[in-house]
């Protein structure tokens, strides 16, 4: 298989050796180009071009004859006039060797050589009458939900066909990148498809929303900075002087509305003073301003402004806020003790486990937290199999097979390793030790009798 700049390299050489009247030459080098793109309209169109030029009509007209309403009625016009002579006089007819307007420009080529990102469709079934189930390899670049394939139509336009899922039901991927082979359902009538063809991708505009899930506030520099007055409010509110606390830090935020610590520091007063100072809905009203104002890179905001939404039942949010933190921490022993925090916030919320794929870039491939899902998609999808694999969005990639096969049995035996669950251990064990104190037992009984009666 060529790169797409060797591609792009052989096409311009073609295209060099065409105008020059080396009709040969270029040949040689637009068989490779179909042979490694096949369905292009450029290539076929050139082709076929050469070969008439070359004494070969014949093999000009097959190849014609793919060209059929996909370019333009003058270019295919021009073709069949060229073919035509050519096969009445190879040796003597004189034909220009200008190429048609309506190829010459690259625009009005759907599916150039170019397109970075490129699949050829390999099988199609329909599901629908507007759905169809393919089976692609991904020839290069990276496809994903939501774009749209770019399909050869009728007269040389560009259709479309929406990508709905890349992999099966039970394993739905995020994206497909070069050199997978993989199943995707598209909206398109079967028609519009067939094996073989070649398709581009079209990605939609996605805004910042849709490539993240995570809180994204506006991000500036937070100002966390200790004077007097917030040393004074820590100390009453750890002495339990909430009352003066609370007249401390009201006038400090006259002052300073945007301050990170004072407002952190109310919304700790509010969550732990009793009534009727306490107010969990102005602690978190209050955390979620030191949140926004910058404190989503201070460890403690975050902490308290996290449980404070578990607490408001707002548990997947807080989750978020901890994990985008996660994110931006950079020291190997600070993301470490995060780490263990948000695996701790999940278990204290049974927000469960979460397991996550991804191939060699390090970008998330698929994720679930329903286990019999993942068991389901991995018993599918031999990518995900030979893909890494980490735990609640946090830690290191790690070899999948390696660790789910240690506390997983059925993925252990998709993987042809013999497991044995620890609970039938523990229990074959704790059934010989009954057997061998009854055994004992019986012993103590039975010996002083049978000495005696001897």
């Amino acid at each position: 298989m060529i790169t797409n700049e060797e591609a792009k390299l052989l096409y311009e050489d073609a295209r060099k050796l065409i105008e020059t009247g080396s009709f040969e030459e270029a040949l040689e080098k637009l068989n490779i180009l179909d042979r490694e793109r096949p369905n292009s309209r450029r290539v076929t169109y050139y082709r076929a071009l050469c070969l008439a030029r070359t004494g070969q009509p014949a093999l000009a007209k097959a190849c014609m004859a793919g060209l059929t309403d996909r370019i333009e009625p003058e270019a295919l016009e021009k073709l069949k006039q060229i073919i035509a002579q050519m096969e009445a006089d190879s040796k003597t007819a004189q034909v220009n060797n200008a190429l048609p307007a309506e190829l010459d420009k690259d625009s009005q080529e759907p599916l150039t050589l170019l397109e970075p990102n490129l699949l050829q469709i390999q099988s199609v079934i329909p599901t629908s009458v507007d759905t169809c189930t393919i089976t692609v390899t991904i020839r290069s670049g990276i496809f994903r939900a939501g774009d749209s394939l770019k399909l050869p139509g009728s007269g040389g336009r560009e259709e479309q066909a929406e990508i709905l899922r890349i992999g099966t039901a039970n394993a739905p991927l995020y994206f497909a990148r070069e050199g997978m082979s993989v199943p995707m359902l598209v909206k398109a009538q079967p028609t519009q498809l067939a094996p073989g063809m070649n398709a581009g991708c079209r990605h939609p505009r996605r805004t910042q929303q849709d490539k993240s899930v995570h809180i994204m506030p506006e991000e500036h520099v937070p100002v966390i900075q200790w004077d007097e007055s917030l040393h004074t409010a820590e100390r009453l509110i750890k002495k339990e002087d909430f009352s003066g606390a609370h007249e401390l830090l009201n006038a400090y935020l006259q002052e300073h509305p945007e301050s990170v610590l004072a407002n952190r520091l109310i919304a700790e007063l509010y969550r732990n003073a009793p009534a009727p100072i306490g107010d969990l809905k102005k602690a978190l009203d209050h955390a979620e301003q030191a949140y926004n104002a910058g404190g989503f890179s201070d460890p403690p905001t975050v902490y308290l402004y996290a449980e404070l939404l578990a607490q408001q039942g707002e548990k997947n949010k807080g989750l978020a806020c901890l994990e985008r933190l996660y994110e931006t921490v950079e020291d190997p022993h600070a993301r470490n003790a995060l780490a263990e925090r948000i695996r701790q916030f999940r278990r204290d919320h049974s927000l469960g486990v979460l397991w996550q794929f991804s191939d060699l870039s390090g970008e998330v491939l698929f994720e679930t937290a329903d286990r019999n899902q993942l068991i389901a998609a991995l018993r599918e999808s031999e990518i995900l199999r030979n893909a890494r694999c980490r735990l609640d969005r946090v830690g290191a990639w790690q070899d999948a097979k390696s660790l789910l096969s240690q506390t997983i049995p059925e993925i252990a035996e998709l993987y042809g390793i013999n497991v044995s669950p620890a609970g039938n251990d523990s229990g074959r064990k704790l059934t010989l030790a009954i057997i061998l104190l009854v055994v004992g037992l019986l012993l103590a009984i039975v010996m002083p009798i049978l000495f005696q009666m001897f």
